[in-house]
């Protein structure tokens, strides 16, 4: 007999959404570019160091990882579907698998030594970005994904971050 993953195991709990996106709004408002083309993963690399000092994540039953790998648990033969920016595991104790929470994290306005580009476009109606969620890719048997937006002014290197 055959059983989905979504079937064993248990959905991000709802309530605690709110709080995650909270924290890295919080964070976000920290968070500024060390130089012009500083890229995504660096960014969220000390995004995810802001996150783990912020006193009401730290509050949750939450874990946070970085570049997680992500499967295909519907065959036997598993295949990653890619790699997560954010992931926060729930703590169910020692029930496991604990369910997931992802953010995909996009780099929105870009400064190449050529100048400047936006992948608005790109990131939303392209393969990755939002489509990972569509697709079900990032959020096979998840009721909820987010994304986070990284745009930047380029001169003061401040950043406006938005999650969805």
């Amino acid at each position: 007999m055959r059983h989905d993953a979504a079937e064993w195991v248990p959905l991000f709990p709802e309530g605690e959404v709110p709080f995650i996106l909270a924290a890295v709004l919080r964070s976000g408002a920290r968070l500024k570019k060390l130089h012009a083309a500083e890229h995504e993963n660096d960014l969220s690399d000390r995004l995810r160091a802001l996150l783990d000092r912020d006193s009401g994540l730290r509050a949750r039953p939450i874990e946070l990882f970085r570049e997680v790998p992500l499967y295909d648990r519907k065959r036997m033969r598993q295949k990653q579907l890619g790699r997560s920016d954010l992931m926060f595991l729930y703590s169910t104790g020692i029930r496991k698998p604990w369910p997931s929470f992802v953010i995909e994290a996009k780099w929105l306005h870009v400064t190449f030594g050529s100048g400047f580009k936006s992948l608005v476009s790109d990131y939303v109606t392209g393969h990755q970005g939002m489509m990972c969620f569509i697709e079900e890719r990032y959020a096979r048997g998840l009721e909820s994904g987010g994304m986070l937006g990284y745009v930047f002014d380029g001169e003061n290197r401040q950043g406006t971050f938005f999650c969805c």
